[in-house]
């Protein structure tokens, strides 16, 4: 960045994500087919859904299997 004479890193760094850390030259990250994954034996789980804590604010719930 310096030696560049930029002001900003992004413009120095090899492979420049954007804010969203996305590659748009590559198109990355992208969606995988079922097909692939099992190709490469990955399998995908589904984000465990949070029920509010009684007494706490939803932002603070906690997994009911999660260690107290």
């Amino acid at each position: 960045m310096l030696l560049a004479d930029e002001p900003n890193i992004r413009e120095t760094i090899a492979f420049p994500l954007n804010g969203n850390a996305q590659d748009l030259m590559m198109g990355a990250p992208t969606e995988l087919e079922e097909a692939r994954l099992r190709e490469l034996n990955i399998q995908l789980r589904k984000p465990v859904e949070s029920k509010p804590v009684e007494g706490r604010p939803v932002t603070e719930a906690v997994h009911p299997d999660a260690a107290r």
